[in-house]
C-alpha cells in the first residue's frame, strides 16, 4: 500500500507540474511560446481556463489526500505525550 502511495504521488506531482505549466500566464501561457497567437480559441474562449482550473484543482486534491495518508502511516502508533507522561 505504501509503494502504491508512494507511487500515485510521485505520478500527480508530475501530472500537476505539466497542467500548471500550461494554463495560460499574464501573457498568454503556451500558445504564446508556441507562435500561435488564435491558439487560445482551441477549447473556446475561457473554456480552457476553467478546464485546466479544475484538472489543477483535482490534482492538487489528490495530492494532498496522499501526502495526509503518508504522513499518517508513517507515524508511529504511540503519541509523545504517552512517553513523556509518568505512568
Amino acid at each position: 500500500m505504501l509503494a502504491f502511495l508512494i507511487t500515485l504521488q510521485v505520478l500527480v506531482a508530475v501530472f500537476m507540474i505539466l497542467v500548471v505549466l500550461l494554463q495560460p500566464g499574464n501573457r498568454g501561457g503556451a500558445s504564446a511560446a508556441l507562435g500561435g497567437a488564435g491558439s487560445d480559441t482551441a477549447f473556446g474562449g475561457r473554456g480552457a481556463n476553467t478546464l485546466l482550473a479544475k484538472i489543477t484543482f483535482g490534482a492538487a486534491a489528490v495530492f494532498m489526500i496522499t501526502n495526509i495518508a503518508l504522513s499518517l502511516m508513517s507515524t508511529p502508533a504511540a503519541s509523545v505525550l504517552d512517553k513523556a507522561l509518568p505512568k
